[in-house]
């Protein structure tokens, strides 16, 4: 969406009520279907976000291609130190945080990283993204955490 043919020019960012009709609207349908959209996000309250630097402390040992068909992407599960916290409110010493490790049928440089790495990240709550909830995904062993975290962007420290 919003790119080249050729995928360059990506557009980077969200959709969402993205509707696709088999004829022109009418001033009235089209802004009835607006009406009717931004009444479904009025209700919706904002995610609330933690940004902060750590370090990896494990990861999820993200599964080959092969093993995840008929998927192209899937999702690992990271837990970081946490060393400072930038925005939001975390005070626990760790956090779960789940990653795209493949897309587009392609394993990301993310899903080898080594313990200790240092990052920012920007998280929010899983549960506030509930498009996620049918995405495929790698588990750390062990204890689930309760609060699990979606990336929603990464920089380098």
């Amino acid at each position: 969406m919003g790119a080249a043919w050729s995928g360059a020019g990506a557009w980077r960012g969200r959709l969402e009520g993205i509707a696709v009709f088999p004829r022109v609207l009418t001033s009235e349908e089209a802004a009835g279907e607006s009406a009717a959209s931004k009444a479904f996000m009025a209700e919706r309250r904002p995610a609330a976000t933690i940004r902060f630097r750590g370090a990896l402390v494990r990861q999820a040992k993200t599964a080959g291609l092969a093993e995840i068909r008929p998927y192209t992407r899937s999702m690992s599960v990271a837990e970081y130190k946490v060393a400072q916290v930038l925005e939001g409110e975390w005070k626990e010493p760790t956090i779960a945080v789940l990653h795209w490790m493949i897309m587009d049928g392609k394993r990301l440089p993310i899903a080898d990283r080594p313990p200790g790495t240092a990052v920012e990240l920007r998280v929010e709550r899983l549960e506030d993204h509930p498009q996620l909830e049918s995405c495929r995904r790698d588990e750390l062993d062990g204890e689930i955490p309760a609060d699990l975290f979606y990336c929603e962007s990464e920089t380098m420290p």
